[in-house]
């Protein structure tokens, strides 16, 4: 979010910039080109420093963030990503998903499969 918002404060500046100049050349009525470029400005510099202040907050926010399951925000291990109930469900899921995968694409042609 702060990185759009920034990205966003930047393109809004770079507009009332070209406005001003378009304004001092004759290409729009300096009056429209004034009222246009106050309010580019005043709104690029507002997306522009929320954007900075945003991330700046995600910053400050992770060490906060850390230790906690992705999905239900529960207590987890060192290092991990999920807590114990959601690894199990996500290890099972995708499980599931490789032996659907395995059925569907059935024996590999050339590749004898031997029983131990």
């Amino acid at each position: 979010m702060g990185r759009t918002l920034c990205f966003l404060g930047i393109v809004l500046l770079a507009a009332a910039v070209w406005l001003i100049l378009a304004g001092a050349t004759g290409w729009v009525r300096e009056e429209v080109s004034g009222s246009l470029a106050k309010n580019a400005l005043v709104a690029g510099l507002a997306c522009l420093g929320s954007g900075l202040l945003a991330g700046l907050l995600d910053r400050l926010s992770r060490p906060l963030r850390r230790g906690r399951c992705a999905r239900c925000g529960g207590p987890t291990e060192r290092g991990q990503t999920y807590c114990l109930d959601h690894l199990l469900a996500t290890v099972e899921e995708y499980r599931d998903k490789m032996s659907a995968h395995d059925r569907t694409r059935g024996p590999a042609s050339g590749r004898q499969v031997t029983k131990a």
